[in-house]
């Protein structure tokens, strides 16, 4: 009865009575190609590569074909004919991956971070312009641009809040520096803090040094003060 109940094919049956299909046995792991550009090429490459100004695969590969030919002549680069066209040939992806160890190098290490009185060589008890460093509430507040290496025409800002004693981080992107953008991002950062704000430590740009980011702090809870840094002169005096 089942048997009229499946479609004719040549698994019909079998696979109406139970049947299942035949175990694949799993292919041995195929044994790593060897490289195509040998040590001669991959120097040649980073040697080009540095020249350049340590530029990434994409662009890179675009300026091999002048780049090579130019160091050749001038004497620069001593290659033969067949590793120059090897590396005529090479594609950016190849270009990253076997540089890829020579950009980790040059990727800075990360600096940890100091409370401003001890990076200053100042004392660290000290209360410096009224702002405790080792007290939560006293933060440091700046603009981050990204203009990808074009300052022209108008281009996003993070604003970055940190607090000096603890480290939080609160961070709002903004359109543009405008006083009327920051404004707006600094209430909305700063209440994502578990205590209260007590200082802004800010540079002394008009986007955070003006009358209505005063009035915001007067609101605040105790009041919160406003400390400027001007001309490189460590010490911090309150602005407001």
């Amino acid at each position: 009865m089942r048997h009229d109940r499946v479609a004719p094919g040549p698994w019909a049956t079998g696979v109406a009575d139970g049947a299942q299909a035949p175990v694949v046995k799993p292919r041995p792991p195929r044994p790593p190609r060897p490289p195509v550009y040998g040590e001669v090429v991959i120097a040649a490459l980073r040697f080009c590569r540095a020249v350049q100004g340590t530029a990434c695969g994409r662009l890179l590969a675009v300026a091999l074909p002048d780049l090579v030919r130019r160091l050749r002549r001038h004497g620069e680069l001593a290659i033969d004919d067949a590793t120059a066209e090897s590396l005529l040939r090479i594609s950016p992806a190849t270009i990253d991956r076997r540089l890829k160890n020579d950009r980790a190098k040059l990727d800075p290490e990360p600096v940890p971070y100091q409370p401003r009185n001890t990076a200053e060589g100042l004392d660290p008890d000290a209360d410096v312009g009224g702002v405790d460093d080792t007290r939560p509430g006293f933060v440091e507040i700046d603009l981050i641009r990204h203009e990808g290496g074009n300052a022209r025409g108008e281009f996003c800002f993070t604003l970055d809040i940190t607090d000096i004693a603890t480290g939080w981080t609160e961070t709002r992107s903004g359109r543009n520096k405008a006083q009327k953008w920051v404004f707006a991002a600094i209430p909305d950062a700063t209440a994502g803090f578990p205590f209260p704000i007590l200082g802004i430590d800010s540079d002394n740009g008009s986007e955070f040094i003006n009358w209505e980011l005063f009035h915001w702090c007067e609101q605040q809870n105790r009041g919160c003060q406003i400390v400027c840094v001007r001309g490189g002169d460590p010490s911090r005096k309150p602005r407001y």
